[in-house]
């Protein structure tokens, strides 16, 4: 009986064992698939890591990735350009004013758009008084809404700067007297933008026959008529 057991033992070992060699086969083969894997993961993980720029120092533990649109460009927080004082901004004016950490602020065109009176002269032009840092844009429109024209013909400041245009940038507008000082601090003293030595006009009025300007050599800012001829630097926000 005992011989009995011992070689069915041994025909039902030899009857496993071609199962046993296909198992072999099948996990040699899974071995060399995920060895593959393994080096691919490798290889991804590689090109991550040189891909991926380096998180800020002190940042946030929430800041987030972004795959910037433009230019595929990976960044942390934000994928939005930054701008500083003097620099060349979206449009290819010269930045001098900035908000947000540099992300918005004001720029300037690269050259004057030539000489012109306020217009409006001996008539007051509601909403156009504001002299503060981002009320260029306001006083314009409230200009070009009242029709100002110039005494002796031709176009008013703010028309030269409404119709400028600058590599598809088209938003222009005169600069307010606040504006127009930061320009001669910022740009004009730093030898930036090509300024005349001469009066600049700004959008603020001051009264119905007179507004306000800057004579850029010493930044002084004083009135003049309406109808004096004055230099024209359309700037716009960004």
């Amino acid at each position: 009986m005992e011989k009995i057991k011992i070689v069915v033992s041994a025909v039902l070992l030899m009857l496993s064992l071609p199962i046993f060699a296909d198992q072999v086969a099948q996990n040699t083969a899974g071995i060399a698939k995920n060895k593959d894997l393994i080096n691919s993961n490798a290889a991804s993980i590689q090109y991550v890591e040189g891909t991926i720029p380096t998180l800020p120092r002190g940042a946030d533990k929430g800041m987030k990735l972004f795959i910037c649109k433009d230019s595929n460009e990976i960044r942390w927080g934000s994928c939005e350009t930054t701008y500083k004082i003097g620099d060349t901004g979206p449009s290819g004016g010269l930045v001098f004013y900035i908000t947000d950490e540099g992300m918005h602020g004001i720029e300037s065109s690269p050259v004057d758009q030539g000489w012109a009176e306020w217009g409006c002269h001996g008539n007051y032009v509601h909403n156009a008084g504001s002299e503060l840092v981002g009320s260029g844009a306001k006083n314009t429109r409230a200009i070009l809404a009242a029709g100002c024209a110039s005494r002796e013909g031709g176009r008013t400041a703010v028309q030269m700067t409404d119709d400028y245009e600058l590599n598809g940038f088209d938003d222009w507008y005169l600069p307010s007297r606040d504006e127009l000082n930061l320009m001669q601090t910022h740009l004009y003293q730093s030898g930036l933008g090509d300024f005349w030595s001469s009066m600049y006009s700004s959008s603020s009025q001051n009264t119905g026959d007179m507004s306000w300007y800057q004579y850029f050599p010493t930044g002084v800012q004083d009135v003049s008529f309406k109808y004096i001829f004055l230099r024209v630097r359309a700037v716009r926000s960004f």
